[in-house]
This record gives structure tokens, sequence and C-alpha cells, in this order.
């Protein structure tokens, strides 16, 4: 089961991030960027989705359909410029084939 992760803004209006749920059945996954400005969320249910979230605001800065299948994992590269997504893709006899793509969320 997936995660589905809520933001909320505490009193003094910072952005408090927690796992309020699951998603049945799908697949998803969360990535804190190195310098923990940004989070990265992702989820695969047939078509698969990543999102990048402002970690202090909660606002939307980056949006793509990844991988046409499920959504495996997601990771910052060390320097927080790229964003790895690793999903997979049902082929045409029904085999899932591992996708690896490697995102510039600044462009």
């Amino acid at each position: 089961a997936g995660l589905v992760v809520g933001g909320a803004h505490s009193a003094d209006g910072t952005c408090v991030w927690k796992v309020v749920g699951n998603i049945g059945g799908y697949s998803g996954a969360v990535a804190f960027s190195p310098d923990g400005k940004w989070l990265a969320l992702g989820r695969g249910d047939g078509l698969s989705y990543v999102g990048m979230y402002a970690a202090a605001t909660g606002s939307l800065s980056w949006f793509t359909n990844a991988h046409p299948s499920s959504l495996h994992g997601l990771a910052f590269s060390q320097d927080g410029k790229l964003l790895v997504s690793v999903g997979s893709r049902t082929g045409g006899d029904a085999t899932n084939s591992p996708t690896i793509i490697l995102w510039n969320p600044a462009n």
C-alpha cells in the first residue's frame, strides 16, 4: 500500500508533513531533498506521477506523469538538483520492465 502524506500549517505558519492514511493497493514514494527544502511525492496506479512540494509551505512547484505503470521509489541526487524515480511498465506479455528516470525539476 502507498502513502497519503498531508501537509498542515502549524501556529507559526510552517508546514508540518505527516502520514494521514494509505492508498489501498497503490504504490507510493516519498523523498526529502538533502537540504530539506523540497518534498517529492509519487504515486503509481496504472499511470504514475511525481510532484515536488516546498517543504516549508506545502506549495506544489513541479508535477509530471512518470512511469506508465507503478512507481517504486524516489531519491534526490546528493546536490539536490536531480530527482530519480524508479518504476515499471507492464509489457505486452504482462511482465514488468523496470525503468529509472532522472528528472531535473528546475527545467
